[in-house]
């Protein structure tokens, strides 16, 4: 995408909340609420593209450490690590996203652009050529016996967890 992309998360960023965030320039994240990649214990390896985004953007180790961990960080800790930008009260959040959306829209646009490209086009391709080649792996992964169990038993879990869940299903 060409334009900055700006995040304020304001709330829990999980799973596909945390690959969209990852994405952007800056993520300006709510006191309170975690981060985190917690597929592993659902039983799901992501697709290895998605693998190469993280390393990308966090580096070998650190993209370890949330994938295979499934961890959930706390605010200040995915700060610490580099996850975050900033960490603001909630009531601040909107605030903070804008302003920091204002100053990367005031570069340059064809610049940004440009710029912008370069740092993401390798890795790009590389997403591609790994989904071309084993995005299969991952749909076949989806549907397997194990990974369904698992994604049964978290939902069990997490309705049994909140009565309120269990009067809508």
């Amino acid at each position: 995408y060409p334009k900055p992309e700006v995040y304020a998360l304001n709330g829990h960023t999980l799973a596909a909340g945390v690959l969209l965030a990852l994405t952007g320039e800056y993520r300006v994240m709510a006191n309170g609420f975690s981060f985190g990649l917690v597929e592993i214990d659902l039983g799901i390896a992501i697709p290895r593209s998605t693998v190469a985004m993280l390393e990308h953007v966090l580096g070998l180790r650190l993209a370890e450490r949330m994938l295979v961990r499934g961890q959930r960080y706390k605010a200040e800790q995915a700060l610490q690590l580099g996850l975050v930008d900033e960490v603001v009260e909630r009531e601040r959040l909107v605030e903070r996203a804008l302003e920091h959306a204002r100053l990367l829209a005031a570069k340059p646009p064809e610049a940004y652009r440009r710029l912008r490209r370069y740092l993401r086009q390798d890795v790009a391709a590389r997403m591609e050529a790994l989904d071309a080649t084993h995005l299969h792996e991952f749909v076949d992964q989806w549907f397997s016996e194990e990974t369904q169990r698992q994604l049964r038993a978290t939902l069990e879990r997490m309705i049994a967890s909140d009565p309120q869940d269990r009067e809508r299903h």
